[in-house]
């Protein structure tokens, strides 16, 4: 990942925190800090008539425990990438070119997504920016850090949920009820039109959160 990233980010690895994130290994004390939500309900959406899985479950404890080391930076704006995705020709120039034209548009801005798999209606804001709809992927996001601070306080970490399915929650009416008498909308959102940061291809290298097994 290191030697994948583009010239000008100045990076830095949960690996280098001392504290393992994969779900086989995941410290027990870790754990015991968090509450997890009641996930598991009716529906025909598979996603949701299924508990949570440990994947989910670690994958959702290491982007809170990325928002959280963030706020004990200086830096005001945050970059969030999980670790097998890759990235497009040009990316650092279209990514510069993206936050300008959001920034004319909206200087209050929240969230960024760089990739995404939109599950409803956009709204374009400006060639090539839009306010998204309901959408999955939390593997390429920008947070200012007024975001930040908004995600860290909403009581996800003690309920925690999919994080594909928070960070909706957080701009957009979430489509399950019980989900939004929890997690109010509280950010100005906004994604590239065209991903410039690509997750791998599931065919073909699998899914970590979904060949986990089940909370019990």
């Amino acid at each position: 990942m290191q030697e994948s990233l583009p010239d000008g980010l100045i990076s830095e690895f949960t690996s280098d925190w001392g504290v393992d994130f994969d779900w086989r290994n995941i410290d027990t004390e870790l754990l015991h800090s968090f509450g997890l939500f009641p996930w598991k309900i009716k529906s025909d959406n598979p996603w949701w008539n299924r508990s949570l899985k440990k994947g989910e479950v670690a994958c959702a404890i290491a982007h809170w425990e990325c928002w959280h080391h963030a706020l004990e930076t200086t830096e005001d704006t945050f970059l969030f990438l999980e670790d097998d995705v890759s990235f497009t020709p040009g990316f650092m120039r279209n990514l510069e070119s993206a936050l300008n034209k959001l920034v004319n548009y909206d200087s209050e801005w929240d969230l960024l997504y760089l990739g995404r798999e939109p599950l409803d209606r956009d709204e374009e804001i400006a060639k090539g920016i839009v306010k998204p709809g309901y959408s999955y992927g939390a593997y390429a996001y920008m947070l200012t850090r007024e975001a930040v601070d908004k995600l860290t306080n909403t009581g996800f970490k003690y309920s925690l949920i999919p994080v594909d399915e928070f960070l909706p929650a957080m701009y957009i009416d979430h489509p399950r009820l019980d989900v939004r008498q929890v997690f109010h909308k509280k950010l100005h959102a906004y994604a590239i039109e065209s991903d410039i940061v690509r997750p791998p291809d599931q065919s073909l290298y699998g899914s970590d959160t979904e060949n986990s097994d089940f909370v019990s």
